[in-house]
């Protein structure tokens, strides 16, 4: 691994466990084995470093989670593929998104959303279009299609955001809390086609 991948790497582990305000330049070169001048170096600056472990992070979403949205699938394939894609991909690749999101929405807002990368990431055009049109012919429910994609992205990124005291509080190892996102798209994806389909539901 290289002194930037190291330093990234550091840096994200220490912006989760103590927060990113709460996190020095020092204890970054401190946990990387590097030191303040290879900082300096390679990103100038600690919002330089944010940025792009950020960017980072969203880069292994995309194009996958946006392609799946414009899969010639049928909405129920595509609405599995989808929880099991993105749960997939936080588990292998970075568990941590959720918070990160959070933390960066809350510092800088604008300057997040204006990032190409998250604006081709957050584009469910295509599952939206596909819903208006099932609706429309009554084979689903009729329901606002934001609110429901925003549930699901919910209902998958939680544990991800809780995951510090899921672990401890199960008494779980890593392994214990991926299998538990994992075997937890099943439901999932049974709360997504009741939402869908259950004809008890009422909708306002």
């Amino acid at each position: 691994m290289n002194t930037k991948d190291k330093i990234l790497k550091a840096a994200e582990k220490l912006f989760y466990q103590n927060g990113i305000d709460r996190t020095s330049i020092k204890d970054i070169a401190k946990e990387s084995g590097t030191n303040i001048a290879a900082l300096n170096y390679h990103f100038k600056t600690k919002e330089n470093l944010i940025d792009m472990l950020f960017s980072k992070m969203l880069s292994v979403f995309d194009p996958i989670l946006p392609d799946i949205f414009a899969m010639d699938l049928s909405l129920v394939l595509k609405i599995r593929k989808f929880i099991d894609t993105y749960t997939a991909l936080l588990v292998k690749f970075n568990p941590y998104i959720s918070f990160f999101i959070m933390s960066m929405l809350q510092r800088n807002p604008k300057k997040i959303l204006n990032l190409k990368l998250f604006s081709s990431l957050y584009n469910p055009t295509g599952l939206f279009t596909q819903m208006e049109q099932e609706i429309a012919t009554g084979r689903i429910n009729k329901i606002d299609p934001l609110h429901f994609f925003i549930t699901i992205l919910s209902l998958i990124g939680f544990p991800f955001a809780m995951q510090n005291i899921l672990i401890p509080t199960n008494s779980w190892k890593r392994k214990d809390f991926e299998l538990f996102v994992t075997q937890r798209t099943d439901m999932i994806y049974f709360v997504a086609m009741a939402i869908l389909n259950d004809q008890n539901i009422i909708h306002p």
